[in-house]
């Protein structure tokens, strides 16, 4: 192949990798290190695109201050620039540990709420577990955002999942297992099996509706008791008023009614009316004396002597 044919494959190559960068510089937005949040954004764009672009792009979308910083640490580190290490003093030179303060109080507060799918809360927790600690992190850190990542799934069996075989080595880890806990349960349900402890959702929901039945049957019983302890009551004051029918009547409820099914006035049963109560009592005081009229001649004094 002739020169001149070299130097034009070279340039088309040439211009075929500069129009690939420029499109992956297309995907980070500028940032010039004046917000933290932007700078964490920044970052997070930045680790979307391949390994050997991320350098070149943060060289063309970085400005003032966070440009002159990481390149001047580029050209210190120009025999071994690693990534992770790149991007810790990034944070280190921009985000101030205040930030990462409020972060981490997020993080605790981060729990899965009802309905939310297992995608979204995994990327919820990852996005503030990496403004909480970013960078490299250590073997502590990552135990306690694994307990914070089990803890705001809040299901216990999940949660068991993630130590199933043995305590994850990242974070990363953890979520993969709990997201394959999940898939297996649904491609199960899918077959038409009934997931038991696959499922960790259709393990707890029984459970839940157990508890609710335990509640229901607790209040029923509560309520029997102290429904038999009216009846019973009832009874006594009913035997009351049909022995001593000239008490006075004891009022259970206020207003008077002799229709069928309300609570009597006089004993205060139900399914009794003031009439049928009256005439108990009657039966059970016996028959009443009847008093014969005064004569108006017996009474009337005679005329005359």
């Amino acid at each position: 192949m002739a020169d001149w044919q070299n130097r034009l494959t070279d340039h088309f190559e040439r211009q075929e990798a500069r129009t690939a960068l420029l499109d992956e510089a297309d995907k980070v937005s500028p940032c010039d290190g004046q917000d933290p949040g932007s700078v964490k954004q920044f970052l997070r764009e930045l680790e979307l695109l391949a390994l050997e672009h991320r350098v070149l792009v943060f060289d063309k979308r970085a400005r003032g201050s966070m440009l002159r910083t990481g390149m001047r640490w580029i050209q210190g580190h120009q025999d071994n620039p690693d990534w992770m290490a790149f991007k810790t003093h990034l944070l280190n030179s921009f985000v101030s540990a205040d930030a990462n303060n409020a972060r981490r109080i997020d993080l605790q507060r981060c729990t899965r709420q009802p309905g939310e799918s297992l995608l979204s809360y995994n990327r919820r927790f990852s996005e503030l577990a990496e403004d909480a600690y970013p960078g490299g992190r250590n073997a502590e850190q990552v135990e306690l955002l694994v307990r914070l990542y089990a803890t705001g799934l809040k299901d216990r069996t999940l949660a068991e999942k993630i130590i199933t075989p043995g305590k994850p080595n990242t974070l990363e880890q953890a979520q993969q297992r709990v997201a394959a806990t999940e898939q297996k349960a649904d491609n199960m349900v899918w077959l038409g099996y009934e997931a038991m402890e696959v499922d960790a959702f259709a393990a707890s929901r029984p459970q839940q509706q157990r508890q609710e039945h335990t509640d229901v049957e607790k209040e029923v019983q509560i309520l029997k008791t102290q429904y038999g302890k009216l009846e019973a009551k009832l009874d006594r004051l009913l035997e009351f008023n049909m022995r001593n029918p000239t008490a006075t009547p004891s009022r259970v409820t206020t207003p008077r009614d002799d229709r069928q099914g309300v609570t009597c006035y006089y004993c205060g049963r139900l399914g009794h009316t003031q009439r049928e109560c009256r005439t108990k009592q009657r039966d059970a005081a016996g028959p009443r004396r009847t008093v014969a009229p005064h004569s108006t001649a017996a009474t009337t004094a005679p005329s005359s002597a």
